[in-house]
């Protein structure tokens, strides 16, 4: 990076102290590793007024005895989330915090893992075919797209219940999935597939886009995952950087020649040698005018079936 580049990076350092007076808790923070990630979630808690836990249901099968079965629920509280089907045995509960989805619900309706949601409402029904009490979770998602068609699956429910849900949130329902903690023993978890966001590993937050974060930096971080954290923020303003020692220098600025940056420089050499030769590409060939000096007028003439079923399609396509 040129001197400038860092210099821009490193104004956009915070103490922790100041982040935590200033920034409240969803502006979402960025960490390395899931231990911190935890720990910060544990603590946005603090002080936090009308939480409500909810507690997975297990069911235990294939055992033999009582303490076959005490041995088996140990193992399954000592398992990552990953080990258990990415449904967590105990969520917190609170309005107006972010949460991500950790199960691809509907992957043509962009619920899938990762998505980030802000938590609405908790809401409480009756089952009107079995009279069992359920419960269901509703989040409103920054991207539209997610979720559209199952908030129109639901419409009916979200105007019938105008005092508590509005029809731009998507509801999200419990979920199974089986576990196999030793032997013949099988267990059956019942959870919502969501988790606590208010901070997320680098990992995670991949692909993700928001207005503010805070990037708890180290000098031993790898250079891809540097990249990653700082371009999850959508402008410059919106990004805070802090570190465990203030020391607020920027170390990954300089030229890189790991044997995994070597490989991403040679891939980029690759492709920039072979590109692919896009519809988009051949429009904007055609478009451009062969004599410079001459102004040239373009008209486009778009028929399409069902143009108002797309027009927001239409509407984000730069091209178009």
């Amino acid at each position: 990076l040129e001197d400038s580049e860092v210099k821009m990076i490193e104004s956009r350092f915070k103490t922790q102290e100041w982040c935590d007076e200033f920034l409240n808790d969803q502006v979402i923070r960025v960490f390395y590793r899931n231990i911190e990630v935890d720990t910060y979630n544990t603590h946005s808690l603090q002080g936090t007024h009308n939480i409500e836990f909810i507690i997975a249901h297990d069911s235990y099968s294939g055992y033999h005895n009582e303490e076959e079965r005490r041995e088996a629920v140990v193992k399954i509280h000592g398992m990552a989330k990953q080990e258990t089907g990415n449904l967590p045995y105990k969520i917190p509960i609170v309005k107006g915090y972010p949460y991500m989805l950790t199960a691809n619900i509907d992957v043509e309706d962009n619920l899938v893992n990762g998505s980030m949601g802000t938590l609405k409402a908790l809401e409480n029904y009756t089952n009107a075919h079995t009279g069992e009490n359920l419960s269901r979770l509703w989040f409103k998602f920054d991207n539209e797209c997610v979720g559209r068609r199952l908030r129109l699956k639901y419409d009916s429910i979200t105007r019938s219940k105008p005092d508590l849900l509005q029809k731009d949130w998507v509801p999200i329902e419990k979920r199974s999935s089986y576990i196999y903690p030793c032997g013949d023993i099988e267990c059956k978890r019942t959870q919502f597939p969501v988790v606590l966001a208010c901070a997320l590993t680098i990992h995670k937050s991949q692909g993700g886009s928001y207005d503010q974060i805070v990037y708890r930096y180290h000098r031993t971080q790898k250079q891809q995952l540097v990249y990653v954290a700082l371009s999850r923020v959508t402008t410059i303003e919106g990004l805070y950087i802090t570190n465990a020692t203030n020391d607020f220098k920027f170390y990954h600025g300089d030229f890189c020649d790991t044997p995994e940056m070597r490989a991403i420089r040679n891939e980029y050499q690759r492709l920039s040698a072979h590109p692919l030769s896009t519809l988009a590409k051949t429009i904007r060939k055609w478009m451009l005018p062969s004599d410079t000096a001459h102004e040239q007028i373009i008209i486009n003439n778009i028929n399409v079936q069902s143009i108002q079923a797309h027009s927001k399609d239409i509407a984000a396509d730069d091209l178009i």
